[in-house]
């Protein structure tokens, strides 16, 4: 029992890590199935050591309570025929009640099993935790998107604080568009509110002209989706991470083979079904955020966003991670956030944004001749890349 209560315990914890990713790619379904299954597990062990602990600590102590009461009745029998001294019968009496009391002593632990109950309660209480800050969906169902992106006079705000000021662009399918910017200028912020982690102040957000808002879950969920600057797969097989997106085996091998993990999957001892352990290193950081795009990719996603993907990975994996996004740019929608020089230069277009206000847009030439901002940001990382090097 102890096993499967610390599967749902470390499972809920990766899920708690890492909320926003299993929020944003709607995981929780599939999670929750995952979940049931160690759960039942756990419910059946549970089970069998209830009834074990049952027996020890409630039909003994009947019985010996049982044998009490007879005990008592015959050495009332040997003291009324004077075959026991009235010390005798005391003495024996006490080390009787000694023992009765080390049993009740052994019952109370009994009473204590039902925290294991409570703590299994809790974590479902947690899993089924809906925020009251939660941003309703809406009722259009139209699937047929095309992902055409609009911030029109965006204005987001954190505790009085503007984060974004203003924000106006358009994003087009078939195009990578890059958003960049200093640190705390928002650029994050973007993604999230096209997430709808949060909710802007003002102004609207539009893809295909509907307010991101009036889509109804299913439909929004199919058609935005991404991955994080943090390497994001759970403690599970290669397959049971890509199942929790798409659990069709033909789909999964097809994702992997785009964007060209399959091979070294293959290459691994149990291929598809071999576990990714944290304190293993099966995996580079770079082959990991590979296994998330394919993620990502199963969620037939018109729209996807990379926040920073190749910040954490060799130089070698954001080449390849380059050539993925210009591949996927044929039939998606592509929105990127990056400070590397390599990954603006994939650009079709690019957004830059200081302290929340967007200062330039337009195609990357375009931007890269008239804007001093995203020339220094180019120049100011291909020195720290050369640096480095030195």
């Amino acid at each position: 029992s102890r096993k499967y209560e610390d599967k749902v315990i470390d499972t809920l914890n990766q899920m708690l890590v890492n909320l926003k990713q299993v929020k944003s790619l709607n995981m929780m379904p599939n999670l929750n199935k995952k979940l049931d299954k160690t759960r039942n597990k756990w419910i059946q062990e549970y089970k069998g050591k209830r009834n074990a602990l049952t027996n020890r600590y409630c039909v003994m102590p009947y019985i010996v309570y049982i044998g009490k009461i007879i005990l008592y009745i015959f050495l009332a029998y040997l003291v009324t025929n004077g075959k026991m001294t009235i010390d005798k019968l005391v003495l024996l009496i006490s080390y009787f009640e000694l023992t009765i009391t080390c049993t009740d002593s052994m019952l109370t632990y009994l009473l204590n099993l039902s925290n294991y109950g409570i703590r299994v309660k809790r974590i479902k209480n947690i899993l089924d935790y809906t925020s009251v800050n939660n941003i309703d969906f809406g009722d259009i169902t139209n699937d047929y998107i095309s992902g055409v992106v609009v911030f029109d006079k965006v204005n987001y705000e954190i505790k009085n604080k503007l984060i974004l000021n203003n924000a106006s662009f358009k994003i087009y399918p078939n195009e990578i568009t890059a958003i960049v910017g200093h640190s705390g200028s928002g650029k994050t912020t973007i993604v999230n509110l096209l997430y709808r982690l949060d909710r802007i102040k003002s102004g609207s957000i539009l893809i295909d002209d509907e307010n991101i808002y009036n889509y109804n879950r299913k439909v929004y969920s199919s058609n935005v989706s991404g991955v994080f600057q943090k390497t994001f797969v759970f403690e599970m097989s290669i397959r049971d991470n890509l199942s929790l997106i798409d659990s069709n085996y033909k789909n999964q091998i097809e994702a992997c083979k785009r964007i060209g993990i399959h091979d070294f999957i293959m290459s691994l001892p149990k291929g598809y079904n071999t576990i990714i352990k944290s304190d293993e290193r099966l995996l580079s950081d770079g082959q990991k955020q590979l296994l998330a795009i394919a993620r990502a990719l199963l969620t037939k996603a018109e729209i996807l966003l990379f926040d920073e993907v190749t910040s954490n990975i060799d130089p070698a994996s954001t080449t390849i991670v380059s050539e993925i996004l210009k591949d996927l740019k044929q039939d998606h929608t592509i929105i990127m956030v990056t400070h590397k020089p390599e990954m603006m230069d994939i650009a079709d277009r690019v957004i830059v944004l200081d302290k929340g206000k967007v200062v330039c847009k337009g195609t990357n030439e375009e931007v890269f001749s008239k804007n001093d901002l995203y020339r220094e940001l180019k120049n100011r990382t291909f020195a720290s890349i050369s640096n480095n090097e030195i």
